[in-house]
């Protein structure tokens, strides 16, 4: 979505990814991501002023290598940004869902601390480097001299990107409304935009609907993933029940409370949302890999905190 997204501004942008997740964002959303590893001789654009690595260099053997390699294809006037999970949050008092992601037996190979990354940064030859944390996130920036790092990517660039991307005509409507308008609905609803996210969960549940889940009976939803999962607990065809849904039923929850005053309209989705995460949590508990996707570990926690403030 980050290369895409760069794209529809009208940048210059190439992606390298040769996981089978890159391979279907290809296929489905025809988002151009090479199958390859990116080096120096495979980028076709020159020297580009950034190489943005997120949340790879964790999984990688050599470390100062693989920084080594970013630096040789950003040149000596270009810069390289890196983001990996911050070593330093595994400490008492942090949430046990976000150390075990960030953990992550099986998948990790290491953890870099603040320190740490700023020494291999300095080991592969940068000139300048920063690093910096938020949260349980890692960053590093590095270059040939000092910029500013102070200021942020503006939201409506955002989300003119994903209302542009769900009225393209390229894609099939149900894989654009699961993909671009799943993100929208997200944002319009923390952003109070109610009107605009009412009718973006119509659409999703049009779509859910021709996937035979009902999203007006949040509970049979979870009853339906959780009778696919089975008693071995399998992952369920992300095609047919999608990976996403603890959110978007959290996310209604939040309208109803915020649009409609209506808590009762509200618990159910809360509710709903946990049994979700739950179920996801279990699949993961019984398989090589500990870890899924931080925003749906955490939404547990939300929507039970969602519960005990509205006293649901």
């Amino acid at each position: 979505f980050t290369s895409d997204c760069v794209r529809c501004t009208g940048r210059e942008c190439e992606a390298f990814d040769p996981s089978s997740a890159a391979r279907m964002s290809t296929q489905i959303l025809g988002i151009q991501i090479h199958q390859q590893r990116a080096t120096s001789e495979s980028v076709t654009v020159g020297h580009p002023r950034l190489v943005f690595a997120s949340e790879v260099i964790e999984h990688v053997d050599h470390p100062d290598e693989f920084l080594a390699g970013l630096r040789t294809i950003a040149g000596d006037a270009g810069y390289v940004m890196v983001t990996t999970p911050n070593a330093d949050y595994v400490r008492p008092g942090s949430p046990t869902e976000i150390i075990l992601a960030i953990l992550a037996p099986g998948q990790h190979l290491f953890l870099l601390s603040t320190k740490s990354l700023n020494r291999l940064a300095r080991k592969a030859g940068f000139p300048w480097v920063r690093t910096w944390t938020e949260d349980h996130r890692l960053f590093m920036l590095g270059g040939p001299r000092t910029i500013s790092t102070t200021g942020s990517y503006p939201q409506s660039a955002y989300l003119e990107y994903l209302a542009q991307r769900l009225e393209t005509d390229e894609i099939e409507l149900a894989i654009r409304v699961r993909a671009f308008g799943y993100r929208l609905f997200k944002e319009y609803v923390n952003l109070g935009r109610y009107e605009e996210a009412e009718g973006l969960f119509a659409d999703l549940a049009a779509t859910y609907a021709t996937l035979g889940l009902d999203l007006s009976k949040p509970e049979d939803v979870v009853a339906r993933y959780r009778q696919a999962a089975g008693p071995d607990k399998s992952l369920p065809s992300t095609e047919a029940f999608p990976y996403n849904t603890a959110l978007i039923l959290f996310h209604k929850g939040n309208l109803e409370i915020a649009h409609h005053q209506d808590r009762n309209a509200a618990r159910p989705y809360f509710f709903a949302s946990i049994g979700l995460a739950e179920l996801y949590r279990e699949i993961f508990s019984v398989g090589i890999f500990q870890a899924y996707d931080l925003e749906l570990q955490a939404v547990r926690s939300w929507a039970m905190a969602a519960i005990q403030q509205h006293e649901l």
